[in-house]
């Protein structure tokens, strides 16, 4: 607020004039070299913050340049994000869709990274140890219940509408012959033939609204397709047992995934489908032994490979009108391999209990590795493939007493990529980033009685906070983050 000063030379009819003196020379003025200086404060404002603050921040820039039409004015944001902390340009760049990074922007001066952390600057860090001075709101309201009806009829001008419906038909042919070269050893040859028909019933509208929200045009387009496809698939097996309670095999298979329509008629604004999507095929093939050692131990070790053409996946793309989606499509070829185990040991027989009980240990390992060999996407060869976790451990204890069982399940899975691209942190639409590890513990009872059957489980037991993928229609998309189940998990 201005305040009058009782001041000579502060003349309220004149206004505020300078003292004049006499002078030789030019008189200039000059900023301070300082001022050339545009990211070392923004730079020790950003570090001086906590992890959520930062998050917040990074959060932000994302949310708001997405908005922005033009990739190139995205692009130069990033290239300042850069002379100010390069984790926050990268990951602003990566939650837009960036496949590269651009050049840092040319900086007057280099920015100083000699300034202290400063924990004034942060609100977090001062923020009062109390709830004094705060408010609470709590809504109640009566009739409040989810609802997933369509409201077609309430909003008849909605952009994204439409129905279908998707018959599909699978038929198959297969066989195979089991050839005993000797007694102990034998090859499997089989085939599988298939024919596929795949079908699209409905229709979907055409809406168009003037930038007032006036009605242009609202045309329902009825579209029926039908696809048929049809292909041979080989596979063969060979087992020897050099004994009743040991075999080893070796197993060979082509494999072959099918596009429905149901899979590419996503309507949903985090999601976009490639227009040339086309159907997956592959081989797998492994290597294994399995047996029972001292009538006690029963185990199945294998090692195995599963290689992918044209692999179905999911990449971020930034689409014409700026917007960053997940896009399914034809990622690239994929190679799977790894070592599974499953053993299960009989504490029954192994510790000569009473025969009306029953106890033992069960352990089902995976320790899997995956990557993209190929692909004309950029940014894709040699990441790894999504939700492949390289550990995937199941381990318990069964115990049964007459008709009484009972079993308890320890589940750990190492974490996971999301998307092809491989991306660390989540995007706004919440549906990419890399899932942490996480593991779950289940509890299961049941009892018999005559015809009767009464089962009882505990899901998470522990209550740890472990994910499910969700649908991409709805409620979806996205990873759930739980901590309780009502249903079994992916």
């Amino acid at each position: 607020m201005y305040k009058r000063q009782n001041n000579p030379r502060a003349c309220p009819e004149t206004g505020y004039q300078s003292h004049a003196e006499p002078m030789e020379g030019s008189k200039t003025r000059y900023r301070s070299e300082t001022f050339a200086d545009h990211y070392s404060q923004a730079r020790q404002f950003y570090i001086s913050q906590t992890e959520t603050e930062q998050k917040h921040m990074r959060d932000a820039f994302a949310f708001e340049l997405s908005k922005v039409e033009r990739l190139a004015i995205r692009e130069r944001v990033v290239s300042h994000l850069l002379n100010v902390d390069k984790t926050l340009a990268e990951s602003v760049a990566q939650e837009l869709g960036f496949l590269e990074m651009p050049e840092p922007a040319e900086a007057a001066m280099p920015t100083r990274e000699d300034l202290p952390v400063s924990d004034a600057l942060s609100i977090l860090k001062n923020a009062p140890s109390t709830f004094k001075g705060r408010k609470l709101g709590i809504l109640v309201s009566d009739g409040i219940d989810a609802d997933f009806d369509f409201q077609t009829a309430q909003y008849i001008d909605y952009k994204a509408q439409s129905s279908y419906k998707y018959p599909n038909l699978n038929t198959a042919l297969f066989g195979e012959q089991i050839i005993y070269l000797r007694d102990n050893l034998s090859i499997t040859p089989g085939f599988r033939l298939e024919h596929i028909k795949t079908e699209s019933e409905g229709y979907y509208k055409k809406v168009f609204l003037d930038a007032a929200g006036n009605l242009l045009l609202n045309e329902t387009i009825p579209n029926n397709e039908t696809r048929k496809r049809s292909f041979v698939l080989f596979g063969v097996g060979l087992s020897y047992k050099p004994t009743n309670y040991l075999e080893f095999y070796n197993n060979v298979s082509q494999n072959y995934r099918s596009v429905t329509f149901a899979d590419i008629s996503i309507v949903n604004p985090a999601f976009a489908i490639n227009p040339n999507i086309t159907d997956e095929k592959g081989y797998n093939i492994d290597f294994g032994v399995r047996g029972i050692f001292n009538k006690t131990i029963s185990y199945d070790l294998s090692i195995f490979g599963l290689f992918y053409n044209d692999r179905i996946g999911f990449v971020q793309k930034v689409f014409e009108d700026g917007n960053v989606k997940s896009e399914r499509g034809n990622v690239g070829n994929a190679s799977i391999y790894g070592f599974e185990s499953l053993v299960d040991v009989n504490l029954t027989k192994l510790l000569n209990i009473d025969s009306i009980y029953g106890a033992s240990l069960f352990a089902n390992t995976s320790i899997i590795d995956s990557k993209y060999t190929a692909s004309s996407i950029n940014g894709i060869t040699g990441k790894k493939v999504e939700f492949v976790p390289k550990v995937n451990l199941k381990t318990g204890f069964k115990f049964t007493y007459k008709d009484f069982a009972s079993s308890i399940q320890y589940t750990f899975l190492s974490e996971q990529f999301t998307d092809a691209s491989n991306s660390i942190d989540s995007n706004l639409s919440g549906i990419i980033g890399v899932l942490p590890s996480y593991d779950v513990l289940d509890l299961s009872f049941s009892y018999k009685y005559q015809n009767f059957k009464i089962e009882s489980g505990i899901n998470n037991v522990l209550n740890s906070a472990y994910f499910t993928r969700r649908a991409t229609g709805y409620p979806g998309p996205g990873i759930c983050l739980l901590y309780t189940s009502p249903s079994p998990r992916d």
